[in-house]
């Protein structure tokens, strides 16, 4: 049904005569179409006495249309004129109707011969219907119309000028023809003059979207003060909307290239840049930046940090975060590289002052060189990479091994006195706990080294329920899978066979591989099984397994089935992070299988040095004697084995073993050279890095004990007096393992109107000093705010409900808006 005939209906409802007049005939065909039950329809042609008898007298049940063109005479002159007051007289004047189906009230009907283009619509006239209330003014219906032309749920400007510059990204351009069909082009040009400052001789959404970037950087602010702050407002919400994310990464770039940011920037310290979240071209400047000062030394931790605060609200920041956390890694090492007091007093005192400080500098070799090869962008990097590798071999791997050699050579036996043999593994951690009925799983992974370990009982302390603590062992000689492996196993004999294969006996009985393993620990009730099977299991058959064995050694190979191999040696620290990965996958696989005592440990460890071995790392001389068993890079084995200066000799009773193989190690890291096999991941000697092997014990407990860091607002004045406000924020402890990180959206409300900009902050401070901890954050009072003088505002921490969208208040407090007219001059 058509809205004349929707009008001409209600007026028939209304009276049971309709006089409708159209001078020009301009709706005959409406008048023609319009069918309805009881109504009968007359067009007076001159006749207008007979039509008024007919429908008075003649026959006045049913309803009448009487329907005339051409002009009408006024007053009584109108043969009609009785009938329209005493009934109804019905105009189809299109100004009229119009206004009247857009719910247009009569003051503001002369917008629609003004918006012709817009009200000729008549999905418009509905969907604006619907917007409007009677409080609304000129501008706001205009707001309106233009909301309608965007097909936007709100006529805010900056919502509707969001939606126009997503289409601008796109090269589309059917709603701005829309708006310029509607004669509405020019009004919103007008609001973006008025509300943001943009004025243009040939104003267009282009230009707009460059202004606006453009107005990011020092020097090019909106002029007038409420205007920077309402351009700084919207851009700030409009970067961070995930709705608009890739059109504000196109635009920008578009943005970059016409203004020539590179350059524009060129000269500006990075430390000014750390705010300026408009540009990508930024974050490579201050990755540059940060690469070079930490090449030179000259960049503290405390500072690269404060940057990686800043720079992960970026929408660059997924692409570049890897250089960030590598920069990072870098800069911690060469500081603790350059903390690094290099003292060995004896054999004890190397395996407590690796297992307690020293590992951490592996630890960051390994993150730095994990994110430099994952980058995609690595050329930054070259000159810190080179500081870095320079630094960590020469400054502290070398000299720590060189020095740790000298109590290697001292000893006569292979044992510590603090740190317990990985011999007597099970008798120290497994037999314990089988003798008080309680189940154990144990978890091996194949060249797991002692740091890596570290951060694998981070990682699963931070599980709720969950708790870790590390303990340090001392690997067998030689630190090779088979004699590891089978170490861990029960047994009373540890026998190292003479062979090409290096083959290890437990207590005579073969030890190589799942079904030999589970051989003998089905002597104590167990089994073994590889990881990969274990993972393919059901819920139900990995409680099955556990219901029926009272320990499960479950076998992991990531590190050493990628580090081990010429063609994928450089890839040992990507294997080194899915193997954490894979790890806390499968303690909490077992936690699910009701078990709740954990053992993670491993074989052996290793050392990996990411640039290409020189030939000086590698041993001059050849080892060679009477009977010539096995060599890989970091040791041999044989019988009557000549002495060479560059080798440690030790015999199997030296090392705790059955037989008469004698073993040589090169000293220090030395490599043998050996055809065809990698050199840069390499195991089987006795450098700290092979020999200190770590054990993880882990226990799951029912209840949860890991919670989020709680911030309290320090807001010290209740009132609020300019439109820039300064919140003071208290992160109450440092974030743990235990106690983690939270992200909260802080902004001012009044009632659920938000009437500042949103800032979200990542409270992850880890320093033991209060002072520290404390946040400033700065909020921008938004234009809605411009009306509420004296009235009581909400302060809102916002965080996230768990695995949703949604954020909720986290906490609040109330402020008084006491602004004074000084405060519209604040930028």
């Amino acid at each position: 049904m058509s809205e004349i005939h929707q009008h001409l209906n209600e007026a028939l409802r209304k009276s049971r005569i309709v006089v409708w007049n159209d001078p020009a005939g301009e709706f005959r065909a409406d008048f023609d179409s319009f069918e309805e039950d009881g109504v009968e329809k007359r067009e007076v042609k001159n006749d207008e006495f007979a039509r008024k008898f007919e429908a008075l007298r003649s026959n006045p049940v049913p309803r009448y249309v009487l329907y005339r063109t051409g002009p009408v005479k006024e007053g009584i002159d109108n043969w009609l004129y009785d009938v329209e007051l005493f009934y109804a007289k019905f105009s189809a004047n299109k100004v009229d109707l119009a206004a009247d189906v857009s719910g247009l009230p009569q003051d503001l009907k002369y917008l629609v011969p003004q918006h012709p283009g817009f009200f000729g619509d008549d999905k418009n006239r509905q969907a604006l219907k619907a917007m409007l209330v009677d409080s609304d003014s000129a501008v706001d219906v205009k707001a309106k119309m233009l909301a309608v032309s965007c097909d936007a749920s709100d006529h805010r400007l900056d919502e509707i000028v969001g939606i126009l510059l997503d289409d601008s990204a796109k090269n589309k351009t059917a709603r701005m023809k829309k708006i310029a069909d509607s004669e509405l082009t020019g009004f919103l040009f007008q609001g973006l003059q008025s509300i943001y400052g943009y004025d243009s001789v040939e104003p267009s959404l282009e230009d707009f979207a460059l202004w606006l970037f453009k107005s990011t950087l020092p020097g090019h602010e909106p002029k007038a003060g409420h205007h920077a702050r309402n351009a700084r407002l919207f851009f700030g919400s409009w970067s961070h909307d995930i709705r608009h994310s890739q059109a504000f990464t196109t635009l920008s770039g578009d943005a970059s290239k016409v203004l020539q940011i590179d350059k524009a920037i060129e000269g500006t310290p990075y430390t000014e840049l750390l705010e300026n979240l408009a540009f990508e071209v930024v974050d490579q400047k201050i990755i540059s930046e940060m690469a070079r000062l930490a090449a030179q030394k000259n960049l503290a931790s405390k500072d690269a940090g404060n940057v990686l605060r800043h720079r992960r609200r970026s929408l660059w920041w997924p692409d570049y975060q890897d250089l960030y956390l590598a920069i990072e890694a870098g800069v911690a090492l060469l500081e603790e590289v350059n903390a690094f007091q290099l003292q060995i007093n004896s054999f004890d005192d190397g395996l407590t002052k690796y297992s307690q400080t020293w590992w951490r500098i592996d630890s960051l070799y390994r993150r730095f060189t994990y994110r430099v090869r994952k980058t995609e962008f690595g050329q930054p990097l070259e000159q810190l990479r080179d500081v870095v590798e320079s630094h960590y071999s020469n400054k502290f791997l070398i000299p720590l091994n060189d020095a740790w050699q000298v109590r290697v050579d001292a000893l006569e036996e292979w044992k510590s006195a603090v740190v317990p043999s990985q011999r007597d593994f099970f008798a120290k951690y497994v037999q314990p706990q089988l003798a008080k009925k309680n189940k154990v799983c144990v978890i091996i992974s194949d060249a797991m080294r002692y740091e890596i370990a570290e951060e694998l009982g981070s990682r699963v302390r931070q599980e709720s329920g969950y708790e870790a603590a590390l303990d340090a062992q001392l690997g067998v000689l030689p630190s090779y899978t088979q004699l590891g492996m089978a170490s861990l196993l029960p047994h009373s004999k540890l026998e190292q066979q003479a062979g090409k294969n290096a083959l290890v006996l437990l207590d005579g009985a073969p030890s190589g591989g799942t079904e030999n393993r589970s051989k003998i620990l089905l002597s104590v009730g167990g089994t073994a099984i590889k990881a990969t099977s274990f993972r393919d299991l059901t819920r139900d058959e990995q409680r099955a397994l556990f219901k029926d064995n009272q320990v499960v050694y479950i076998y992991h190979d990531t590190i050493d089935h990628t580090g081990d191999k010429l063609a994928t040696e450089t890839s040992a620290f990507h294997a080194a992070e899915q193997a954490l990965v894979d790890l806390v996958s499968l303690v909490k696989k077992t936690a699910g299988a009701n078990v709740s005592n954990m053992l993670i440990t491993a074989d052996h460890g290793f050392i990996y040095q990411d640039k290409p071995i020189d030939a000086s790392d590698f041993l001059s001389e050849t080892p060679h004697g009477d009977e010539f068993f096995f060599e890989n890079r970091r040791f041999v084995l044989g019988r009557n084995l000549k002495p060479l200066h560059g080798l440690r000799a030790f015999t199997s009773a030296q090392l705790g073993l059955e037989g008469d193989i004698e073993i040589q190690i090169p000293k220090s890291i030395k490599r043998l050279k050996r055809q065809g096999a990698g050199a840069r991941f390499v195991h089987g000697g006795a450098s700290l890095q092979e020999v200190v092997v770590p054990v993880l014990r882990v226990n799951k407990k029912k209840a949860g004990d890991v919670s989020l860091v709680d911030v309290e607002i320090m807001q010290e004045k209740d009132s609020i007096t300019t439109n820039q406000v300064v919140v003071g924020l208290f992160q109450k402890e440092p974030v743990s393992d235990k106690v983690q990180a939270r992200q909260l959206k802080v902004g001012l409300y009044f009632g659920d109107r938000l009437i500042s900009n949103e800032v979200i902050h990542d409270f992850d401070l880890a320093g033991l000093d209060k002072r520290e901890r404390m946040v400033s954050l700065q909020l921008l009072l938004s234009k809605d705010a411009d009306d509420l003088m004296k009235e009581n505002v909400e302060l809102r921490l916002m965080a996230k409900a768990f695995k949703t969208t949604h954020w909720g208040v986290y906490a609040s407090k109330t402020l008084k808006l006491s602004r004074s007219f000084t405060s519209d001059f604040d930028s």
